[in-house]
Parts: C-alpha cells; structure tokens; sequence
C-alpha cells in the first residue's frame, strides 16, 4: 500500500531495516543492524505523499513520477503550497489540459480527484448544467475547492487549504451566465455551445450598464439573424422560445395557444415586446442578477427640484420633451427634442454625471409619447460617441459656440444661423430696466469677495455708473461686460481695477441677483437712461450654444424640416444612428 501511495522503495527498505525481527536477526549474528537514511520528499509524510499521489491517479489513472511526487510533497512540507493550490495544480497542467476529456468525464475526475470517489449519475447532472449554462470549467474547480469533502480531505492528510475564486467572468454568476446564454440559444437559435468571448463580452456590458437585461433582449431579437431564425418556426414553437429566453421557464399549454394566437393577430414583435414589459420579466432579471431595465432602456435623471426619476427612456425622456417644448405642438420638434436629451443624457453618463438635471414636464400628451417612442433608439453621434447636444429656447438668429461660452471648442457646437427664432418666439426680445440699487447688486454679486466683501465703488457714483459697458461681437453676444470698481482678487489677494466678465457670467450673476430672467441670454445690450436707470434688452432666451428650440419650431412649420434635417444643422458634423440595442 505504501508503494502505491508513492513511497519510494528506499522507504518500504528502511522500515524492513528498523523492523524488531531485523534487529533481532541481526543481533543473533552480533551484526549492528545500521539505519537508512530517507532524503526524498515523498518518504518523509506517508499521509502527505498519499494525498499527492490520489491527484495523479485520480486524474491520470497513474502513479507520480519520482520528480512529480517529491516537488509537490516538498511543497507541501515547507508550506510553500496547500491542497488547493494542488488542485488547481494539477487541473490546469499541460497534461490536464490537454486531455480532451467531455464534460462528463471531467466531472468524473473531479469527484476521483477531491473525494476519492466516483459520483452517481444525478451529480454528473447537477455539475454539467453549469458547463451547459456557459461557465467555465473552473467554475467546476472552485466549487470541487471549497466543498466540505475537499477540506475534510485536506485535514485528513494534516495538508492545509484556502478558499477559490474562480475569476472568470463567466463564473462570477452562474445565473446571469445562463440569463445571456438563453438568449443564445432561444433568440438567435444557437444550437452549438456559445462561444466563451461573445458570452463574456454580452455579461461584461451587463455587468457595466451599457445594456440593461431588455436592451439587451433587444438587441438580440432585432438582429436579423433572430429574424430569419424565428421566421423558420411555427407559432407555438415562437412562444416557447420567448418564455425561455424571458422568463426562463416553459408556458404551459393554455399560455402556447393564447399567445400563438396574438402572433398570428399582432405578430411575434407584439409578444415579445409585451413580456419584455411585464412584471414577471423584471422579477425573473433581478433574480438572475441582471438589471432589467425597460423595453427602450433606462435613464436616471434630476428634475429641477431636485427629485431624481428612474425609468424606461420613453417615459423620460417624455416627461423632458414635455418640459421643453411642449407646448410647441409640433412632432418634428419634439423627436428633435427627444434625440438632442437622450444623446446629452447618455454624454452626461459618460462624462460622470449618473442622473443630470433637466426640464421635467408634469404631464405628458399622447403625441408626444409616440413622438419619442418613434426615436428613442436614435443618438446624434461624433466620432463614435454620443454628442454633447446642448440646447436652449431662443438666439438673436444665429447660435454661439461653445468656445466663445464655456471656452471649451467642440467641432459640432459652432455658430449656425438660426433664422426663424425672432418671428416664431413671442418673447423674443425683452426689455428690463433696473435702478441704480439693482445694478448694484449684480456687481456686489459679481465681484464680491471672501476676504474683502463686495467691490469699492468711485466717489462720484453716478458718473461710475454711467460708464457700465456691454461689448458686443459675433451676431451680438456679449464678449465682455465692463465695470469701473476696484474688486479684491482672493485667488490672487491684489486689489484690481477695470476688469470684465464675460456675458454669460454676467446673465447669471445678474440672475442669481436678481431673479431668474433678468437677464435671458448671453446675447444683450446695457443702455444707460441719463436718469440713473438702465435698460438690459435680452435677445432670446438661453446660453445659446447647441440647438435653438424656438429656431427649430421655425423651420419645422416655415421649412418643412424634418428632425434629422433639424438636429443635422444645430449639430454640423454629425450623424443620428441607432444607440446600439
């Protein structure tokens, strides 16, 4: 038995040697009997060379090599390694590797390997499924690891062992492995085993939120290789693919025969858009640890108050259009309108902000659902991404840059004409005159600093006031507002004289003063009335960077433009494409 645990002959000689009848036989001779020393590994622990041996026979149906038994016994003595990391040892050996073993015979050796023992047919079962559901066969190791009757084996042999984490992706949760693979299987009609990179890649964009379970489902069944597939069987089969796939589980017969009959009333899209939306697909998602997500993707967003909304992307982005433009009553407007907050939401996402803040309409017309849900999977795209498409209510008939704005140059946010704005928006072009105590408080806002308070004005304050100046460039946007006061610099901590702001710093500032819509836009004049008051005249309404709500109302009911052709011209250089679902 020795032998066949990998103890060496020298071993089996030297217990013969230190036997009492060799003594004896000796000593009957007047012999010494001498001793013999053991200086391989594998004969110093009869217990730890048989623990190594059982993984030479339990996965190669034969004893170790000399070399073999003696370096991992060693490194079992030393504590260089445990009886894990002899597991995975021997599982991922060239030998092992290369034994093109099926699944059921790995799993046999699985069982001779970790417990010394063949396992019955309903354990081959049990183990297989995950090998079906697209786990990877160290998914079978980590679970063989960490299993009582390993460490019961461990402990036996005195061998220490550590808990395994199997790092494949695959093999982080085998429900959602088995979530992506059905879709495989029932949407595309895979009959061969899923290839382990595309299975990856579709968890890993699960895992990062770029699809939600219904995007991805989506996706799937849109694809034309789904199309041809679902085209080549009958109803009944139809409905048993799509439980599959979104429910994990078959219909029962009533369930076949109802839903064979909406196919052929309404189509297989019908259904499969149906129970995509339904309860029972969310709570079957969340239990196999995917992000269900609704039919059209999901969108988090912070309205105006604060209050954050999570939901399907039609009904955000609904509630948005409603809040923009809503009452523009006009469709190409409003998908313009949908597609221009989707793409800045889904950049904002990018860009780190998880629920940007928006307009939100509290309620929402029929039209203007249909409206997004006609474009909800489009996004105005540069060079691969979605674009920034900030948009505002109104210009001076022609757009600013984001350079001249924000000091950011984005090749898409360039000054284009926008022709209509001044004959469709009522409120165009307001006028606002301020005394000389509310000048005063935009400056004391401009100006105000930590260390020193607000701005020193001159002696003779109605000559400094008089000489408040706006200058004005590229189709009347402010470039720089003017104030005569000597201000503390805190960044700097130097006293300083005779600076501007830029205009929409001074919009805001004046705002935030003031009241909201003192000062609509960047784009104004300041005109001084000989009677110490002002005239602020605003030029339509926003930062003007992006695309002109009122301008696209212009040339949808004066132009006959359509969204594409709207959102193509507020956004040169760009392309409208499907998100990707």
């Amino acid at each position: 038995n020795h032998m066949a645990n990998g103890m060496s002959r020298t071993y089996i000689l030297s217990g013969f040697v230190g036997s009492d009848g060799f003594r004896n036989l000796c000593g009957q001779y007047g012999i010494k009997p001498g001793t013999v020393n053991l200086t391989q590994n594998r004969d110093q622990n009869t217990k730890v060379t048989a623990f190594v041996q059982s993984f030479y026979k339990g996965l190669f149906k034969t004893g170790g090599d000399e070399g073999g038994l003696n370096n991992w016994t060693g490194w079992l003595l030393n504590g260089s390694k445990d009886g894990t990391d002899i597991l995975i040892g021997f599982i991922n050996s060239p030998s092992m590797q290369n034994s093109n073993l099926s699944d059921r015979d790995y799993i046999i050796r699985m069982y001779n390997v970790a417990f010394n023992r063949n396992p019955v047919e309903s354990e081959i079962s049990d183990w297989k499924q995950y090998l079906d559901y697209g786990c990877t066969r160290d998914y079978l190791t980590q679970g063989f690891a960490n299993s009582d009757g390993f460490m019961s084996k461990c402990t036996s042999a005195g061998v220490k062992y550590h808990t395994y984490t199997a790092s494949d992706v695959c093999d982080k949760n085998w429900k959602t492995t088995k979530f992506v693979n059905d879709y495989y299987k029932c949407l595309l009609g895979s009959t061969a085993k899923t290839s382990h990179t595309a299975l990856s890649n579709m968890i890993n964009l699960l895992n990062n939120g770029t699809y939600s379970g219904a995007t991805l489902a989506k996706m799937f069944f849109e694809s034309q290789e789904s199309k041809n597939y679902f085209a080549s069987v009958d109803d009944n089969q139809k409905v048993i693919l799509l439980f599959n796939a979104l429910f994990g589980r078959t219909p029962y017969s009533p369930e076949i025969s109802t839903r064979a009959q909406q196919i052929r009333k309404n189509g297989v899209e019908s259904l499969f858009k149906e129970l995509l939306k339904s309860t029972e697909y969310q709570n079957y998602a969340k239990k196999m640890g995917v992000t269900p997500g609704g039919f059209y993707g999901t969108l988090t967003v912070t309205d105006e108050n604060g209050n954050v909304h999570t939901g399907d992307a039609v009904e955000i982005l609904a509630h948005i259009v409603s809040g923009e433009v809503g009452s523009m009553a006009n469709v190409e407007v409003f998908k313009a309108q949908a597609i221009a907050a989707h793409s800045w939401i889904l950049r904002q996402n990018q860009l780190g902000t998880k629920a940007p803040t928006v307009a939100w309409g509290s309620s929402v017309s029929a039209t203007i659902t249909q409206s997004v849900e006609d474009v909800v999977d489009k996004v105005v795209y540069y060079n691969g991404s979605p674009a920034l498409t900030t948009y505002f209510a109104s210009c001076n008939n022609a757009t600013n840059s984001s350079a001249e704005v924000w000091g950011n140059s984005l090749p898409y946010l360039v000054t284009v004409a926008s022709s209509y704005d001044s004959a469709v928006d009522s409120n165009w072009k307001v006028s606002k005159t301020l005394n000389e105590k509310q000048l005063k408080e935009i400056v004391n806002k401009i100006y105000y600093s930590s260390k020193k308070g607000n701005p020193e004005y001159t002696a003779n304050q109605h000559a400094y006031w008089a000489h408040i100046t706006a200058t004005n460039k590229n189709n009347g946007y402010v470039e720089r507002v003017q104030s005569n006061v000597r201000w503390y610099n805190d960044d700097t901590n130097t006293w300083q004289t005779n600076t501007g702001v830029k205009g929409l710093y001074f919009m805001q500032k004046a705002n935030q003063a003031l009241g909201d819509g003192i000062v609509r836009s960047p784009n104004f004049t300041i005109t001084y009335n000989n009677n110490y008051t002002w005239t602020i005249t605003s030029y339509g309404y926003g930062h003007g960077v992006g695309m002109s709500q009122w301008g696209a109302y212009g040339y949808a009911t004066k132009a006959n433009w359509s969204y594409t052709q709207i959102l193509q011209h507020y956004y040169p250089g760009t392309t409208i494409n499907k998100i990707g679902f």
